[in-house]
């Protein structure tokens, strides 16, 4: 057997952040799960490459980041009420697009001189075992369906 990783949902809260008085009014949300998801809900074989490749992909980062740089953009939160899932949060700055920022960005913001915005992201994941099925069983369950063969 197996274990495979899956994204059981995914929820972004996007808040007005100000350098000097932290962060502030919420201004958008948006959530995906796994039954309206519009990212692609496939399997992963290790936790590492499923936050990397989310985090590129889908999530915004601050940076293009790499797998071995997880744990600088993730971290695992404890969450008594998940019986079967783990819970991962992120939280980077953005744009008034929800688009990532550069440093420049980063220092008029500081300045005073741009309004950023907060995005956190929470990424909820739940791991199954796998067991590898035999070509024998599988032509079984296909047998039993009686679908004549072309």
């Amino acid at each position: 057997m197996k274990k495979i990783y899956k994204i059981t949902g995914c929820t972004t809260d996007v808040h007005e952040d100000s350098y000097k008085d932290g962060e502030g009014a919420f201004c958008n949300n948006w959530s995906i799960r796994e039954t309206n998801a519009p990212l692609e809900l496939k399997e992963y074989p290790s936790l590492k490459e499923l936050l990397a490749e989310v985090g590129e992909k889908y999530l915004i980062l601050p940076y293009k980041q790499k797998a071995e740089e997880i744990e600088k953009y993730w971290f695992h939160f404890e969450d008594p009420d998940l019986k079967d899932e783990l819970r991962f949060d992120n939280d980077c700055m953005v744009d008034v697009n929800n688009e990532r920022i550069d440093d420049n960005d980063l220092a008029k913001w500081k300045k005073g001189k741009m309004k950023l915005y907060n995005a956190h992201t929470v990424l909820y994941v739940k791991a199954f075992l796998v067991e590898d099925v035999k070509l024998e069983d599988m032509e079984k369950d296909a047998n039993d369906l009686k679908i004549e063969y072309c």
